[in-house]
């Protein structure tokens, strides 16, 4: 797949981040073994490639589709000769909606499957909910009900699994 199609914006490759979009009106049918296109990048310093790219919705968000619009992992695969590693995403995106009053969704990609804490606190740091589970690798999600904070205010929600932690800002309404 030829990624410079006019189907495809490449972005901020002079900050040294690169942001792309790719998107086609026709599904592609690819098989298990097949990747839609591949980016190679050559290493102008000693490291390892793996730590030093990743994959993250900082910018664009890091996600797939297939026909039905099922959202579909997003892998960085990286290789040293005959070597070559998966790099995992954590990614804890904000809420939806936000501010909410009734109900939000909290989603969150893991690069392995495992145990997860979602902790919601006030601005003081007053814990309010403590929601545990057993997450997969790929997209998760979490629903938050109003009723289970208790009242209206700026809150925060951190996640943490296994050793990737990130927090994002909430706001509930009346």
């Amino acid at each position: 797949m030829d990624i410079s199609e006019p189907n495809t914006g490449i972005n901020r490759i002079d900050d040294g981040i690169l942001t792309m979009s790719w998107n086609q009106h026709q599904a592609i049918s690819l098989s298990s073994q097949e990747n839609l296109f591949e980016l190679n990048f050559t290493a102008n310093q000693n490291g390892r490639l793996s730590e030093m790219i990743m994959i993250n919705s900082d910018l664009t968000q890091a996600e797939a589709y297939n026909q039905n619009s099922d959202i579909l992992n997003v892998s960085l695969l990286s290789r040293n000769g005959t070597t070559s590693s998966q790099t995992g995403i954590f990614e804890l995106y904000q809420n939806e909606p936000n501010p909410f009053n009734k109900q939000t969704v909290i989603k969150y990609l893991l690069p392995t499957d495992g145990p997860v804490t979602l902790t919601v606190y006030d601005i003081s740091g007053k814990v309010l909910r403590v929601i545990q589970q057993d997450a997969h690798k790929g997209l998760n999600q979490l629903i938050i009900q109003k009723s289970e904070i208790g009242r209206s205010g700026i809150f925060y929600y951190q996640l943490d699994a296994n050793d990737h932690t990130d927090t994002r800002k909430l706001v509930i309404i009346d």
